[in-house]
């Protein structure tokens, strides 16, 4: 059981649950548990407007092409520092480094960040979102 989950607005929610279904990422099975891998990147990538234009297209059914989206797409410092923590998170890729989540990242988007943390963390049930 996790505690009220923050979403930046409704479509940062709507969206993470949907890619969770599109790419499978709900285990019946398992209660409906969510995969922690994905639900702490997908998180990150559907908290904005630019995170969900940027990041979407990188994800197949293969996984999460990293290591291309961060040579395609130009991020600020504030979205770069997100990206890596997904990384992280993720596959424990590119290693995130606290104190640029602590000096760079704005309020909403260190809450975003410490979110994310929590949810790879401990997981969640889909009816959690």
């Amino acid at each position: 059981m996790i505690n009220t989950i923050y979403y930046k607005d409704g479509k940062h929610k709507e969206t993470l649950k949907e890619l969770l279904i599109k790419y499978k990422k709900v285990y019946e099975k398992y209660n409906n548990e969510v995969d922690q891998y994905y639900l702490s990147a997908f998180y990150i990538f559907t908290a904005d407007e630019e995170f969900r234009r940027k990041c979407l297209h990188y994800i197949t059914s293969d996984g999460i092409y990293f290591n291309k989206m961060e040579t395609e797409q130009n991020f600020s410092s504030g979205p770069s520092v997100l990206i890596k923590l997904a990384h992280q998170l993720y596959n424990e890729g590119d290693k995130a480094d606290i104190m640029n989540l602590i000096g760079i990242l704005d309020k909403e988007n260190f809450k975003v960040a410490m979110q994310a943390i929590e949810l790879r963390k401990n997981g969640c049930k889909y009816e959690e979102l």
